[in-house]
């Protein structure tokens, strides 16, 4: 993940060095640009403060739909509902598509220029972020295909584990969004320290399941597929990290290792 954070901050520096350029071509002279009302005439500063903090208002909508989608999907696990799972899977792809409108809106902000430093961080941050929130949704769909896998059987004593581990990811994606929205470098700083329980329980949970194969092998295959789901809890909560070290960014401009993912 450390690896992506860096390809992703080299997009976002690209995306910006592209934006600029077409903002030069505009402008310059021969243009038939030239003689036209700037993008700052046309793009206030004051406004672009307003569309980034209406950007970070779609964000926290995007992050609402992530927590529906893992919460579904655990109770979909829990209960042997098919049909929650299933409705899981079906709005992935409405999650999906709200991802790419606020990258959209982004770049299209990005184009209209007059970004002032403390802007091109929090666009920059909120690309970051829109991203990690795709891949934990992506979590919750996964939980539910594996709902969908282990069917109506009843659920292992171990799933306890599993739904604290979930209780606890949500949390970690609520006050990581908080986070960013404040600006609050030390509320992120423990959102961070929050991923050393969601790594325990894993570890528990993880045990435990192994235990149960050694006592009934027959229980192998339901129980590989819940580790499975324990495995993407496991790196939701990674997510909620890495979107700590977004909300870092935004109000330091740093990309800073603050105890996200390593893995």
């Amino acid at each position: 993940d450390r690896l992506h954070r860096r390809l992703r901050r080299r997009a976002i520096e690209r995306q910006l060095a592209e934006s600029v350029t077409r903002l030069d071509e505009a402008t310059s002279p021969g243009s038939s640009a030239a003689g036209a009302p700037s993008v700052g005439d046309m793009m206030p500063t004051a406004s672009v403060h307003v569309t980034v903090r209406d950007l970070e208002v779609d964000v926290m909508q995007l992050g609402a739909m992530v927590e529906t989608a893992i919460r579904r999907s655990l109770e979909a696990l829990r209960k042997g509902d098919m049909d929650l799972a299933r409705t899981v899977v079906a709005d992935d792809r409405l999650l999906d598509e709200a991802e790419l409108a606020i990258r959209n809106k982004c770049i299209g902000v990005i184009g209209e220029g007059a970004l002032d430093v403390a802007d091109t961080r929090g666009i920059g941050s909120i690309l970051g972020v829109i991203t990690e929130l795709e891949r934990m949704g992506d979590y919750g769909d996964g939980i539910a295909k594996i709902a969908l896998m282990i069917g109506e059987q009843p659920p292992p004593e171990q799933l306890p584990g599993i739904t604290a581990m979930g209780d606890w990811g949500v949390k970690m994606l609520q006050e990581s969004l908080k986070s960013l929205s404040r600006r609050d470098v030390e509320l992120a700083e423990r959102v961070c320290r929050m991923d050393d329980e969601v790594d325990s329980l894993y570890d528990q949970s993880f045990r435990a399941l192994l235990l149960m194969v050694i006592e009934d092998p027959a229980t192998i295959t339901r129980a590989t597929w819940i580790v499975w789901a324990a495995h993407n809890l496991e790196r939701f909560a990674d997510r909620a990290t890495n979107i700590c070290e977004w909300a870092v960014f935004a109000e330091s401009g740093q990309m800073l290792d603050i105890g996200a993912s390593r893995s």
